[in-house]
């Protein structure tokens, strides 16, 4: 049964890569510790860090430039 299952959620935890999927131990593809050595993790990151990064320039110009400076400088931007 266990291969059977394996083989139909192959594809759903390949998409996972993809996703916001974190399980290491729910999703054998991101779990896979042959997967990771070879940057997988690594990769996933830097994915995500890309994406924020164009979201931000993305809605940069609807953003005061004061604003703007304060969330690179803090992180974080205050509106009272």
């Amino acid at each position: 049964m266990s291969l059977i299952r394996n083989i139909a959620m192959g594809p759903l935890w390949v998409l996972q890569i993809f996703s916001k999927s974190k399980s290491f131990i729910a999703n054998p593809v991101i779990g896979s510790r042959w997967l990771n050595r070879l940057g997988l993790h690594v990769a996933r990151i830097l994915l995500a860090h890309a994406m924020r990064r164009m979201r931000l320039i993305m809605i940069a110009h609807r953003v005061p430039k004061a604003q703007r400076k304060e969330f690179w400088r803090n992180g974080f931007v205050v509106v009272e």
